[in-house]
């Protein structure tokens, strides 16, 4: 079989021609707080697959946790936005039951309580925060445009940079 009968086969692709200048403070911000989400999220599969041990209910925060680490990885916004829908919603409802239980106790057992208050009191201050470092995160990617967010998956590490925990 001769090579002039042979088909030629090609396939466009899209290219994102981005100069190498040095990236933008808010190209370094989105950068940091994409790394302090992955680790957030990466802690919340953790947890939750400690959790799922005990109970099968867990399971679902396990995936919900993987997906926000991956959409932090590939600057998904959507996937972001996702997981902080999550996040936030959890800690709200985590709150609010522990609220409704809480009043229906008497005032004997609630003082006993006092513990779980505390306790919850703190997590939900965590929670909070880290449902802010996420939106910090989501925002940051939906203020860029399409070629700054391809720039900064194609990077890799910039040179220089310092991880900073929101």
């Amino acid at each position: 079989m001769s090579t002039e009968y042979m088909p030629q086969v090609a396939q466009a692709y899209a290219v994102y021609d981005v100069p190498h200048a040095d990236p933008s403070d808010d190209m370094l911000k989105c950068f940091s707080l994409r790394h302090t989400v992955k680790w957030l999220a990466l802690i919340d599969f953790v947890f939750s697959l400690l959790f799922g041990t005990i109970n099968p209910y867990f399971l679902i925060p396990i995936l919900i946790a993987a997906i926000g680490y991956y959409g932090a990885k590939h600057y998904n916004k959507c996937i972001v936005l996702l997981y902080l829908a999550y996040i936030t919603v959890s800690w709200i409802t985590k709150l609010g039951l522990f609220i409704y239980y809480y009043k229906k106790l008497t005032s004997d057992s609630a003082a006993e309580r006092a513990w779980g208050l505390c306790l919850v009191t703190l997590t939900t201050v965590v929670d909070i925060w880290i449902s802010k470092l996420v939106y910090k995160f989501w925002r940051c990617m939906a203020n860029m445009d399409t070629l700054e967010l391809h720039a900064l998956k194609d990077m890799g590490s910039p040179e220089g940079v310092r991880f900073v925990v929101w």
